[in-house]
């Protein structure tokens, strides 16, 4: 075998972080930081690094000498954003546009993964030409701040704005999907919003698009490409999933909220990247049962997701 490429992930113990690294590993050589979450990863490097001197980054970075450069690392949780603006400018906004701007220094590829809500959600099937950025999100200001930041301070750059991902988290952190699938597991009453709409994407087609990515070419100037997969209401998601497990669809109740509908169009993605396409409702939920059932393989779920019409 010869010398495999080296790809560095700042956030490694984060969902997105978390998984592509446990993929990536297999092709690649991996290392990455952590902040608060630690994660050990067989054959992955892993540096714990404190909010409180986040310089030592830059030190960790150069010491690896990656050839890629992905920024994994953000805050998502809303309450924690607004009650500690100073370290969510850190982790959302400092920390990707430093790294973007060393990685231009070390010569390496940088990946910056964002996310769908940097839109105001008032029309949904947002293509990257869109511009009808939110004001009133939090994090969404941040990542819109971020990408203009890196396109004003770099030459070339690769963004991801990803929709609502889904996947098993690990031992430090439990994800979004892992609180779905226990309150079906455990038949309790989940409340989930019929007016909020997303673009549901499992983590293995998250990483199977970073993985056409870093085995194409990176043209040198700036782009952004959509990561998404079945557009659904979240409350239509859950009741699937509740199905699916054997559980009553009516122990899923409306969430009394406003109407958002962040859906991504990702034509550009697959033109792009013919290796990579957008997920179907089916696709999203064989690949979630093939997470947490990898012997059973796909034959299994197939018949199972045609008998209930998923």
């Amino acid at each position: 075998m010869g010398v495999r490429p080296k790809v560095f992930i700042n956030g490694i113990s984060g969902l997105l972080g978390f998984h592509l690294a446990w993929k990536l590993r297999h092709k690649y050589l991996v290392s990455g930081t952590y902040f608060r979450n630690p994660v050990t990863i067989p054959d992955v490097q892993t540096f714990p690094v404190s909010l409180a001197a986040p310089d030592v980054l830059d030190a960790i970075i150069r010491m690896q000498g990656p050839d890629f450069l992905i920024s994994a690392v953000g805050m998502s949780d809303r309450k924690e954003v607004d009650e500690q603006p100073k370290v969510s400018d850190i982790v959302n906004v400092t920390m990707p546009v430093s790294t973007a701007v060393l990685a231009a220094r070390l010569k390496c590829k940088f990946l910056n993964l964002s996310c769908a809500e940097v839109f105001d959600g008032d029309k949904g099937n947002y293509s990257e030409e869109d511009t009808d950025y939110t004001l009133g999100d939090s994090v969404g200001k941040q990542k819109i701040t971020t990408y203009a930041y890196v396109r004003a301070q770099t030459l070339e750059s690769t963004t991801l704005r990803i929709g609502r991902v889904l996947g098993v988290g690990h031992h430090y952190r439990q994800s979004f999907f892992d609180r779905i699938r226990g309150g079906a597991a455990a038949r309790q009453p989940y409340e989930a919003s019929k007016r909020k709409t997303r673009s549901y994407v499992s983590s293995h087609s998250v990483v199977s698009a970073v993985e056409n990515i870093l085995l194409g070419e990176f043209p040198a100037r700036h782009r952004i490409f959509h990561v998404g997969g079945a557009n659904l209401a979240e409350f239509n998601l859950v009741q699937d999933w509740y199905q699916l497990m054997g559980a009553e669809k009516k122990l899923v109740t409306d969430l009394q909220d406003t109407k958002r509908d962040l859906s991504l169009n990702c034509q550009l993605m697959e033109t792009t990247y013919p290796g990579w396409k957008t997920e179907s409702k089916s696709e999203l939920m064989k690949n979630l049962l093939l997470a947490l059932t990898p012997a059973l393989g796909s034959r299994r779920w197939e018949k199972t997701l045609r008998t209930l019409d998923l």
